[in-house]
């Protein structure tokens, strides 16, 4: 969701091309490429989103998309409630916490 003093991020430049990317038309062809260091989501037109053991780099992506690597990531459900449109380019470091059930 969106925060009380609203979102601090940065649009992505538009395109060159006067069409929208696939992305953003919600058209997406996905070309997903992994390695023992992490993998990369590529969804054409310069949009993809890389994740490593504790970061996630995202280009010209919809909040919509990084909510579905997200959810892909955690194996657990996740919304985009944020109401906001448009692509964007941001980092996102995490930490993972394992348990043992016993």
């Amino acid at each position: 969701m969106v925060a009380k003093n609203g979102p601090k991020l940065q649009e992505s430049p538009p395109d060159s091309s006067p069409e929208a990317s696939p992305v953003a038309k919600g058209n997406v062809d996905i070309n997903i490429t992994t390695g023992r260091g992490g993998g990369v989501i590529d969804m054409g037109n310069g949009s993809s989103i890389g994740y490593g053991r504790d970061r996630l780099e995202a280009k010209k992506v919809t909040l919509s998309a990084l909510a579905g690597a997200v959810e892909r990531l955690l194996d657990r459900p996740v919304v985009d409630m944020t109401g906001i449109g448009g692509t964007y380019e941001f980092s996102l470091e995490y930490s993972w916490t394992r348990c043992a059930v016993w």
